[in-house]
């Protein structure tokens, strides 16, 4: 396939999966009024945002509890699989299915509340910590990677660090500061703190509030440039600077040096 061919697929597919991803949400913005709840409140604000960027807010408003039941159904059923074919069968309202990012998490919650989630992460009833030690083991890399079950704000290390790679998606905004205090004080005169934001540079703002509502979700922090310089410079880096972003990769680089 040539390159164009390509580029329009990738974007033809990122297009497709922004669209699913808004249905999803405006679907959970709708389940949050069918159960009564509020959710997490930094979730519902992003849900609230998508179904903004969808003009849809008046009409979510409005619904009657009949007509949002309607609505529930058409956008709950499930769908046959690509090229499968679906037995006829009864129809009904199925749960929603919960994000993989929201780590089990219920409709409108949020999946994380501390920078440990991940090492506390199941997957099909195995830790996740496990398996990632089991590959690691199996790589032969045992002598270079070292996984520790632990928070970030929490971290040790005797011989300190050169350079260190922090995405802020990963940490809970409630443990932000700290997680960087703490890596500032383990680094070496020198090193390099290297802080990943996830940016989705796009004009469309369904496209940037569905990104978001993936990030809050996941339990991390929506960081953008100007508030990592400023968070960087309070814990006490310098030659705090945004790198020129020169990848097609949905992230921006902030990095600062520890004199």
């Amino acid at each position: 396939m040539c390159a164009g061919g390509f580029e329009e697929l990738m974007g033809l597919s990122n297009r497709l999966l922004t669209n699913a991803q808004a249905l999803a949400a405006l679907t959970a913005r709708l389940r949050l009024d069918d159960l009564g709840i509020e959710g997490d409140p930094s979730v519902r604000a992003q849900l609230d945002l998508v179904v903004d960027a969808l003009g849809a807010r008046e009409h979510v408003q409005e619904l009657g509890e009949g007509e949002r039941s309607v609505v529930l159904s058409f956008a709950l059923v499930p769908r046959p699989g690509a090229g499968s074919r679906r037995e006829s069968r009864p129809g009904g309202v199925v749960e929603l299915r919960r994000s993989r990012a929201a780590r089990g998490a219920g409709v409108g919650l949020r999946g994380g509340g501390s920078s440990d989630r991940g090492s506390r992460a199941r997957h099909g009833g195995c830790s996740v910590l496990a398996l990632t030690r089991e590959k690691v083991t199996s790589a032969g890399l045992d002598g270079r990677i070292t996984l520790l079950n632990q928070t970030v704000q929490e971290l040790e290390d005797p011989d300190g660090f050169d350079l260190v790679w922090l995405p802020s998606f990963f940490i809970p905004e409630p443990v932000l500061d700290a997680a960087i205090a703490r890596i500032h004080t383990l680094m070496r005169p020198d090193a390099t703190l290297v802080f990943r934001m996830y940016d989705v540079t796009d004009e469309n703002p369904l496209a940037s509030a569905v990104h978001d509502l993936f990030t809050v979700r996941a339990g991390g922090s929506l960081v953008y440039p100007e508030d990592a310089l400023a968070r960087l410079r309070h814990a006490g880096f310098d030659d705090t600077q945004e790198l020129e972003r020169d990848w097609d990769a949905p992230l921006r680089l902030v990095v600062g040096r520890r004199s």
